[in-house]
C-alpha cells in the first residue's frame, strides 16, 4: 500500500490491507512520506487475542522515524523509536484484549524531520509472536518461550518472526524455548514464509550446553 494525505489523523487515517503470508500471521505494508511538524497515520482491525508489532524502517538516510500503537480512541498502547536495526522502529509485542479498530502512526523524532519510509504490521492470530526489539532473543537467557498446545501424547507449538538486517557487528538470531525434553521424545521441526520473504531459514536444535544436536534422520 501507498499512503494517501491527508492522512494526519486518526480520523483520516489509510486503511490497511492485512493479508495472510502464512498460517495465523498476517502482515500489512505500506510506504509514505512525513513531513516536518506532522503525522502519518494507518488503520486496521484486531481480534481479543491477537498479538500485534509494529515496525517502521527508514528509507533515507537521515530520517530517524518513530511508531506510536493507538486503540479506537487514540490512546497511546505502545510507542518506538530506535529498536530495530540502525534507526529503524520496532515496538514490543502488545497483546488485543477488545476486539476493534486500531491506529500505526508514524512521525520523525522531532518537528523538523521528515523523510521517507517503510510501514509492517504484524498480527499473529491464534499463534505466537516473537518479541525482538533491540534484538532481544538472541541469547538462551532471553529466548521467547513456547506456548504449547496439548493433544493426547502430542503437544504443538507456531510461532511467528521477522529476522531483521544485521546492526553493526550484531547480526540477528532468533531463539525459541523449547522446554524440558526426555529421552524417547521425537521432536519435529518446520518452517513456512510468506512469499513476500526472501530468507532461507536454517533451523537448529541446542541444548543447554549450547552445542548443536544431531538430527537423528
Amino acid at each position: 500500500d501507498f499512503e494517501t494525505e491527508p492522512n494526519d489523523d486518526r480520523f483520516t487515517a489509510d486503511q490497511l490491507s492485512m493479508l495472510e503470508g502464512t498460517p495465523g500471521l498476517l502482515s500489512g505494508f505500506a510506504h509514505g512520506e512525513v513531513d516536518s511538524d506532522n503525522s502519518d497515520f494507518f488503520t486496521f482491525s484486531a481480534l481479543a487475542g491477537d498479538q500485534v508489532s509494529i515496525a517502521v524502517d527508514s528509507e533515507y538516510l537521515g530520517f530517524d522515524p518513530q511508531v506510536v500503537f493507538r486503540n479506537s480512541a487514540g490512546g497511546q498502547l505502545l510507542q518506538d523509536s530506535n529498536s530495530g536495526p540502525d534507526r529503524s522502529s520496532l515496538t514490543s509485542v502488545f497483546t488485543v484484549e477488545t476486539t476493534g479498530q486500531f491506529y500505526a502512526e508514524v512521525l520523525g523524532q522531532n518537528t523538523s524531520e521528515a523523510g521517507a519510509y517503510e510501514l509492517r504490521v504484524d498480527i499473529a492470530r491464534e499463534i505466537q509472536l516473537e518479541s525482538d526489539a533491540n534484538y532481544f532473543n538472541d541469547s538462551f537467557a532471553t529466548a521467547n518461550a513456547l506456548n504449547y498446545i496439548n493433544s493426547g501424547n502430542i503437544r504443538n507449538a507456531s510461532i511467528a518472526g521477522t529476522l531483521m538486517e544485521a546492526e553493526n557487528s550484531n547480526r540477528d538470531e532468533d531463539l525459541f524455548r523449547l522446554g524440558l525434553l526426555n529421552a524417547g521424545m521425537t521432536l519435529t521441526l518446520s518452517t513456512a514464509t510468506p512469499t513476500s520473504s526472501s530468507v532461507s531459514p536454517i533451523v537448529e536444535v541446542v541444548n543447554g550446553n549450547g552445542e548443536v544436536v544431531a538430527d537423528g534422520d
